[in-house]
């Protein structure tokens, strides 16, 4: 009896066991369950609040017509550089110093050409030749004189002359005497016209 006892004892202790074993399994079971709901609801949270952030964030970001209007009102904006007007320099017709030394120059020359000058009238048609040279040399001495651009009428007024001259020298070697007398008053006329022109400019130089 007593065996029989004890196996019944033993029987129920198991029993006991496996029951609280498959309880505690169930609840395993259970808590395994809950926390999988919990992560896969956390999961879905997540996933709702980074969709709903990528809405919020496309949402409120410009256009690309916003952000190139937004470009331009900024280049409108700021101001345009200032280019500093370029200044040619001024051009002066009348030089300091190179005025008086020109009327020293042209007057130096008109003295030795009304010598020549003087001295053709009194010679013989046959002397004449070699103060003709010398009138053509004055002449081409005139013509290669630099002057300001102020002083460039009155110094072709003299060469204008200083031509006229050298034909009724000319026309006088050859004893024409009526040619020669229509350059010689055409010369006088235009060395007057210098010699008046040049006058005027001496009161006025360098302010002409």
């Amino acid at each position: 009896m007593r065996i029989y006892a004890i196996i019944i004892s033993w029987i129920a202790a198991s029993a006991t066991m496996l029951w609280i074993a498959a309880s505690a399994t169930m609840l395993w079971i259970a808590a395994s369950a809950t926390m999988l709901w919990i992560a896969a609801s956390a999961t879905m949270l997540w996933i709702a609040a980074s969709a709903t952030m990528l809405l919020l964030i496309t949402a409120c970001a410009p256009s690309d017509a916003q952000i190139a209007a937004a470009l331009e009102q900024t280049r409108a904006a700021q101001p345009s550089p200032t280019i500093a007007p370029t200044i040619a320099p001024t051009h002066n017709p009348c030089p300091d110093g190179g005025v008086e030394s020109t009327i020293q120059k042209l007057d130096d020359l008109t003295d030795r050409w009304q010598d020549v000058l003087g001295v053709a009238w009194t010679r013989n048609s046959d002397q004449i030749s070699p103060l003709v040279r010398e009138l053509q040399d004055l002449e081409n001495e005139a013509l290669g004189l630099e002057v300001p651009d102020c002083m460039a009428e009155i110094h072709g007024k003299l060469l204008d002359s200083m031509g006229d001259y050298i034909h009724a020298v000319l026309k006088f070697m050859e004893e024409k005497l009526g040619e020669t007398h229509i350059f010689l008053k055409r010369a006088d006329a235009k060395f007057a016209d210098y010699e008046r022109a040049l006058r005027v400019f001496r009161a006025c130089a360098p302010d002409c």
